[in-house]
């Protein structure tokens, strides 16, 4: 009898090397991909992980009103360099090229960044003190066997895995903060952690409430570190300057030697799939609201007493991460956790 068994594969991505891509978006628009799964808004850098034969996107820039999209910058190590065409990038060809499979391996860098060109008078928009930084990332396990009953009995396995791990999110905020004083630089050893935020979505199937074998989980988490200044009575401070780190993670399955099973498989499987990639990447096109969100948040914190700039900001952010999980929340009940977009295997 043929044993079952569920292949993790990336399960620790975040700490692999890999091809990274980077995208750093300037004034006048964003660049969203096909999935939804990733996006960058203007004035951000995003990188993106790739790391696995799976990754097959298109990635599009969007002008804002009052600009028009110039093409992609020309770059050595740049993709799509001087196109002004939707940029696909794939890694589905791959395994049929042992040099490009090793390219998987190796940490380097490309970028894929945009050029906005202005074709009408705009409102100057007023500089933010938060320089806001995104790392992207689609972890894929495996699981093996020749019905969609050994699939989902594979998923299942990994969703159970998720559970007895408490469905770690790696939610919460860590805000760092340095102080610069008018008599010179001070330094504070005060160390801020909010944990407990809960940016999961849940994968449905083995809910009581959904038998659509959604087996996907959307995840987020951001840092932060901050300068700020005292006035001359050292009484109020402010922000001056800062830095957002946030952290989106995917984790979607693929079945193993999917191009050797039946057709019929296959094609129940891609069905599947897509609405599956759909319902996790509208989680995370919710989650990008925290990339305006929080730090749009943390500059209305303004001037305050010195002794409270610290737990006014972990408050502004606190609030900000809340209402975007709220709507993340409120999309899983609308949708039945996916069930009603997923189609059953």
């Amino acid at each position: 009898m043929k044993k079952r068994k569920l292949l993790v594969l990336l399960s620790a991505a975040y700490v692999l090397t890999g091809c990274k891509i980077e995208i750093s978006v300037p004034e006048g628009g964003s660049v969203v991909s096909s999935t939804g799964l990733y996006g960058c808004a203007s004035g951000e850098v995003c990188r993106i992980d790739v790391d696995h034969k799976y990754f097959l996107e298109m990635f599009t820039a969007i002008p804002m009103p009052g600009y028009e999209f110039g093409g992609w910058e020309k770059k050595q190590g740049g993709f799509c360099g001087g196109y002004s065409s939707p940029c696909n990038l794939s890694t589905t060809t791959f395994p049929h090229y042992p040099v490009l499979m090793a390219f998987l391996g190796i940490d380097n860098v490309f970028t894929m960044n945009p050029v906005f060109l202005k074709n009408s008078i705009v409102t100057p928009q007023p500089d933010s003190i938060w320089e806001v930084r995104s790392n992207q990332l689609t972890v894929n396990y495996l699981v093996e066997g020749d019905t969609t009953v050994q699939w989902k009995r594979g998923m299942q396995e990994m969703h159970a895995i998720w559970e007895m791990q408490g469905m770690p999110g790696m939610q919460g905020v860590q805000g760092v903060q340095g102080v610069q004083g008018v008599q010179g630089v001070q330094s504070m050893s005060t160390v801020q952690r909010m944990m407990g935020i809960h940016g999961s979505a849940s994968p449905g199937g083995i809910h009581s409430d959904s038998d659509s074998g959604v087996y996907g989980q959307a995840k987020w988490s951001y840092s932060y570190h901050y300068n700020y200044v005292a006035d001359a009575h050292e009484t109020n401070c402010r922000v001056v300057s800062g830095e957002i780190d946030f952290e989106f993670e995917t984790a979607l399955p693929q079945v193993a030697n999917l191009e050797d099973k039946p057709e019929d498989l296959r094609g129940r499987w891609m069905r599947y799939q897509v609405g599956l990639t759909e319902h996790e990447a509208r989680h995370q096109e919710i989650f990008r609201q925290l990339m305006r969100d929080v730090p749009s948040a943390m500059n209305r914190v303004g001037e305050v007493p010195c002794s409270d700039l610290s737990d006014r900001l972990e408050r502004a952010a606190n609030a900000a991460s809340i209402r975007v999980q709220k709507v993340s929340d409120d999309y899983d009940v609308e949708t039945n956790h996916g069930g009603y977009t997923t189609r059953p295997l």
